[in-house]
This record gives C-alpha cells, sequence and structure tokens, in this order.
C-alpha cells in the first residue's frame, strides 16, 4: 500500500520537502491529502502550495533564504475558487430556475464557471511549470550529501 500512495504524491512535493525541509512544514501527503478534507479544501491545498513555493525558492546571494513573488500562486487559488462558487451559484441558479429566460441566464453562467475553469487549468499549468523550474535550480544549488565511507576516518 504504501508504494501505491507514494505514486499518488507529486514528486515535486517529495523532494522539495527533502532539499529544504525548514520551508515545507508539511508531508508530501498533504499535497494530495488536503484536496480531501470537506471544508479545509478551500484553503489547506493553497497553503501547501505556498510552502511549495517558498521552499523552492533558491538561496539568495549571500546564503540566506530568497525571496520571490507569489503572484502564480495567488493567481491560480484565486481563479480555482472563484470557478468553484461561480459553478455552485450558477447551479443553484439554475435549479431554481422557473422559465426559460433564468434557466437561459444560469445556462450563462456556467459557461462563464467553465470558462473560468480552463483559464484556472492554465494558471495551474503556469504554476506547476515555474515551481519545477523554480526547483530545478534549488536543488542545483542544494549541496549533495554523500555517505559515510565504511573504515574512513572522521573529517574533523
Amino acid at each position: 500500500m504504501r508504494g501505491r500512495l507514494r505514486v499518488l504524491v507529486p514528486p515535486a512535493a517529495r523532494q522539495i520537502g527533502l532539499t529544504a525541509p525548514d520551508r515545507f512544514g508539511d508531508g508530501p501527503g498533504w499535497a494530495i491529502g488536503s484536496w480531501l478534507i470537506p471544508v479545509g479544501a478551500l484553503w489547506l491545498p493553497y497553503r501547501v502550495a505556498l510552502e511549495m513555493w517558498s521552499a523552492a525558492t533558491p538561496a539568495s546571494a549571500d546564503g540566506g533564504v530568497g525571496r520571490a513573488r507569489r503572484w502564480p500562486v495567488h493567481l491560480w487559488w484565486a481563479l480555482f475558487v472563484a470557478s468553484v462558487f461561480l459553478d455552485r451559484f450558477a447551479a443553484l441558479r439554475l435549479d431554481a430556475a422557473d422559465d426559460r429566460h433564468e434557466v437561459r441566464g444560469a445556462l450563462g453562467q456556467l459557461l462563464a464557471a467553465d470558462v473560468l475553469d480552463l483559464v484556472a487549468a492554465a494558471a495551474a499549468v503556469y504554476f506547476a511549470t515555474r515551481l519545477t523550474a523554480r526547483y530545478g535550480r534549488v536543488a542545483r544549488q542544494a549541496p549533495v550529501p554523500h555517505p559515510p565511507v565504511p573504515g574512513a576516518l572522521p573529517q574533523p
């Protein structure tokens, strides 16, 4: 079972947690599990995405923690939440429609929600590609730990 769960967790969440454990507080399982919590799904995936984004921030020139703009995360999440709420509102309006004018208005809102879903998906793809590129830069900067050699003398 553990092997199957490992496949579900996005590789970026696993790898970012390894390169920056001090900046990625949640375990990699939260990248998937946060979507399954009924009310928490409105902000937990966003929090995980922000942690991944900050953990994938390359170090600054002086060796400190780098600072980066978070607008790709904010844009994706705002579009996603807006599309969910617009879809729910339009579905309720369609259920309550009595005549064809109300149905037509509700269907227009459903179409707008679908278009917003597509835009949110494009923003998610942009966020994921930027996160992957950022992680690649961080991984190249990170020191590679070497396992101890049996019989070697400890370094001072």
